[in-house]
C-alpha cells in the first residue's frame, strides 16, 4: 500500500515502514523499525474509519498502553492516524507470519488439552483485567488476528492486542467470531466478549474451525481460522444467527467443556455467563489434569 511506504510520525516517535508480511480481513500488517532499528509490526486496518471517529481511535491505543506491560498483553510501542491510522507493536519473529494472516490458532490446537484450558482461561482473565483498569470495559473484537500463543519463561501464554480498534471501521466484516447482536447493532458488551471467547474455545478444545467441519490446520495461508474456503458474508451471517451447534462438536471437545461452551454462545446475551471471569474458571475446570511429562506445547 502505497500510503505505507517511508515513515510514520506517531505520539512517541518516527517509525520506518518496511516489506509487507500479510493480512488478515481486519489488517493489514508492515516490518517497521524505530530508532536504532528496533523492530515492529506496524498495523493498518482494512476498511475506513471515519473522521469522526479518530478520537475514539486514539482513546483505545491509549487505553491499550495503561495495561501493555503484562505478558498476555500485546505491547504497543505507538500510534497514529497519518495517513490513516495505524499502530507499532512489538512481535516475536517465529509467530509474525502466522499472526499477520489470522492463521494463530493452530500454534494452541498443537498443545495438549490441559494446556489449552489454561491458555483460554488466560485469554479470559486478560480481559477481565482490562475491565477492570479500563475506561472500556469490553474488548469487543477478540479474533485470531489479534491473538498469539507464545511460549515465554513462564511457559505458554496467549498475547491479546486489538482492544477494539479493528471495530471502528465502517461495516466491519463478518467472521465466525462475530457476535449475532453485532450483525444487527444490537447493544454490545461484556456478554459479546463471552460469546467471542466461547467460538474461541469451542476452536482450540475441537480443532475445527467454527461454523465448519474443516480441521484447523499450520500454514495453510488461511485468514484466521485454518479455513481456505470460507462462506461468503451472507451465508456465515445466517450460520451465527441460528447459533453454533455445540452438540455437533460433541466428539470433539472435552465432556465438561461441552456445558460452559453452550451457555457462553448462546444467541441470547442474557442466557450467557455475565463476564469472561466465571467463562474461564469453567473452561479451566473443564480441562482435563495431564502429568507434566505428558504436556505438550510449542
Amino acid at each position: 500500500m502505497a500510503a505505507f511506504e517511508g515513515s510514520l510520525e506517531g505520539e512517541h516517535g518516527e517509525w520506518s515502514v518496511g516489506d509487507r508480511v500479510g493480512s488478515s480481513a481486519r489488517w493489514r500488517t508492515y516490518r517497521g523499525t524505530g530508532e536504532g532499528g528496533a523492530p515492529v509490526a506496524i498495523r493498518t486496518l482494512v476498511g475506513e474509519v471515519p473522521d469522526d471517529r479518530l478520537d475514539r481511535f486514539d482513546s483505545l491505543a491509549r487505553q491499550w498502553a495503561a495495561v501493555d506491560e503484562r505478558r498476555t498483553v500485546r505491547a504497543l510501542r505507538d500510534w497514529g492516524t497519518d495517513p490513516e491510522p495505524w499502530v507499532a507493536v512489538e512481535y516475536v519473529p517465529d509467530e509474525l507470519a502466522a499472526w499477520a494472516t489470522g492463521n494463530t490458532l493452530a500454534a494452541a490446537v498443537a498443545c495438549d488439552r490441559r494446556t489449552r484450558g489454561e491458555l483460554l482461561s488466560d485469554v479470559c482473565e486478560t480481559l477481565r483485567t482490562y475491565a477492570r483498569y479500563g475506561s472500556t470495559p469490553s474488548h469487543l473484537t477478540i479474533h485470531p488476528d489479534c491473538l498469539s500463543f507464545r511460549m515465554d519463561s513462564e511457559g505458554p501464554v496467549p498475547v491479546v492486542g486489538d482492544w477494539g480498534l479493528s471495530g471502528l471501521v465502517v461495516d466491519p466484516p463478518v467472521t465466525p467470531f462475530t457476535a449475532p447482536e453485532q450483525l444487527d447493532d444490537d447493544h454490545a458488551g461484556r456478554r459479546t466478549d463471552v460469546y467471542r471467547v466461547g467460538v474461541l474455545a469451542a476452536a482450540v478444545l475441537s480443532g475445527t474451525v467454527p461454523f465448519s467441519s474443516e480441521r484447523i490446520a499450520a500454514g495453510d495461508g488461511s485468514d484466521g481460522t485454518g479455513a481456505t474456503d470460507r462462506p461468503d458474508r451472507n451465508t456465515l451471517a445466517s450460520a451465527i444467527r441460528d447459533g453454533l451447534d455445540v452438540d455437533a462438536l460433541g466428539d470433539s471437545l472435552p465432556d465438561d467443556a461441552i456445558r460452559p461452551v453452550r451457555r457462553a454462545t448462546d444467541r441470547d446475551p442474557e442466557a450467557r455467563y455475565a463476564t469472561t471471569y466465571p467463562l474461564g474458571r469453567d473452561l479451566l475446570d473443564a480441562a482435563p489434569l495431564i502429568d507434566v511429562g505428558d504436556r505438550e506445547a510449542d
